[in-house]
């Protein structure tokens, strides 16, 4: 039976034309800042130039590729964005990847969420958090 669902879930999706869920995903996680507000940062100067010299208030989402509730929590912040991709940016960095930026911010635990209003930090939380918990976040950011 599961088999059968998820072969029609497939066939479906390619009769209707529909992109696979990672074709459309990746749209929105490249090194560029994408249609849905949403960057990966590369390196020091780009985490300058996105993140500490935007003018838009900025959530940075520090995690890492083996961390279970970054996995939790990375779609949860992209699902959310959403609806303020307009008005603010996330920014994604890899701790492994990049040390010195999770240094300075004094990251200690991932997940950890930053938000960053003109170039400084006004609030942030680790651990898992709820969408609702998050959109209250955002809202104060913006607002």
């Amino acid at each position: 039976m599961f088999i059968t669902t998820v072969t029609f879930a497939r066939l479906s999706r390619s009769l209707l034309g529909a992109p696979r869920f990672g074709q459309t995903f990746s749209r929105c996680l490249s090194s560029e800042v994408s249609e849905c507000g949403i960057t990966n940062i590369q390196d020091e100067a780009d985490f300058e130039k996105r993140v500490v010299n935007n003018k838009r208030p900025v959530l940075v989402d520090f995690h890492a590729t083996w961390c279970g509730p970054c996995k939790l929590l990375g779609p949860r912040l992209d699902e959310v964005m959403k609806s303020y991709m307009d008005r603010m940016l996330l920014a994604k960095v890899d701790v492994d990847k990049h040390d010195s930026i999770a240094a300075k911010y004094k990251i200690s635990a991932v997940p950890t969420v930053i938000a960053i209003k003109n170039g400084r930090e006004v609030s942030r939380f680790s651990g898992l958090k709820e969408k609702e918990f998050i959109q209250k976040m955002i809202f104060s950011l913006t607002n």
